[in-house]
């Protein structure tokens, strides 16, 4: 099984969770909607031809921007089980008729150059094996000046140990790399983008939400014992990056916007 086909087996164990977990994560009462979608949808109004989520999961996205933005999305996943989701989510809340949804890697898109007016990836890009060529594959899919708006978790711009990584692989082996803002940067504008804006926020996530959102599925108490071993071990300037207590963490989400140039 390929490192895709073990995200998908992932996905098909979290998927019932998965949309309680992200509004829980955010602590508020609209929880993920609240904070994120909203940025996004207002980077992206406008666009009048079809957007592609790229990692549309269970489509918790597309559906607030087809509901916000009146367009067509089509939504690609490594997972069966995500877009099953997606779709029973599409169905149920009437908006099916502009959402389609494709099985494929984010990496090796089936659509022709340029056909789409605007793209979205959320909590996502971390998985992908080789971030450069998937972020060419992200231009070639985009016509000329359309936008393309970047969420994911990030690491500090300071973490020059790989920290945050270490204790994301500790309870997550399908996890291949989070970057800073910079770095995302340094990855998009050799494939033909340019950076517009970006948006950092910040949340404390407690150790028993991360080990219920991720441990539960790749090996529970023996990959909480890993992350735990990780975080004794660390220096104190590493815990200080992330404001680390003691059952409790802070973490980074990032909003990258970048236009297609």
């Amino acid at each position: 099984m390929d490192e895709y086909g073990k995200v998908a087996e992932y996905y098909a164990k979290r998927v019932g969770a998965y949309d309680s977990q992200k509004t829980a994560t955010w602590k508020s009462s609209g929880g993920f909607d609240s904070e994120v979608i909203p940025e996004i949808a207002r980077q992206l109004k406008g666009v009048s031809g079809p957007i592609i989520d790229f990692g549309v999961g269970t489509g918790r996205v597309a559906s607030e921007l087809i509901q916000r933005l009146g367009c067509t999305v089509v939504g690609v996943d490594v997972s069966d089980a995500m877009l099953a989701k997606a779709q029973e989510n599409a169905d149920a809340g009437g908006y099916s008729g502009k959402l389609v949804l494709q099985r494929s890697s984010m990496d090796e898109l089936a659509f022709a150059s340029g056909v789409f007016w605007g793209g979205v990836s959320t909590s996502a890009f971390h998985y992908v094996k080789d971030p450069l060529k998937t972020a060419n594959e992200f231009r070639r899919v985009l016509r000329k000046g359309s936008v393309l708006a970047l969420g994911d978790l990030v690491s500090h711009e300071n973490d020059t140990t790989h920290f945050f990584d270490r204790l994301e692989n500790a309870l997550s082996p399908v996890h291949q790399s989070y970057y800073s803002m910079s770095k995302r940067v340094s990855l998009f504008e050799p494939a033909g983008f340019e950076r517009v804006t970006e948006k950092v926020i910040s949340y404390r996530k407690t150790f028993a939400d991360l080990f219920r959102d991720k441990a539960a599925y790749f090996g529970g108490k023996e990959a909480e014992n890993r992350f735990l071993r990780i975080l004794q071990e660390a220096t104190p300037a590493e815990r200080e990056l992330y404001r680390v207590e003691e059952d409790a963490m802070e973490l980074l989400y990032g909003i990258s916007v970048f236009s297609a140039v």
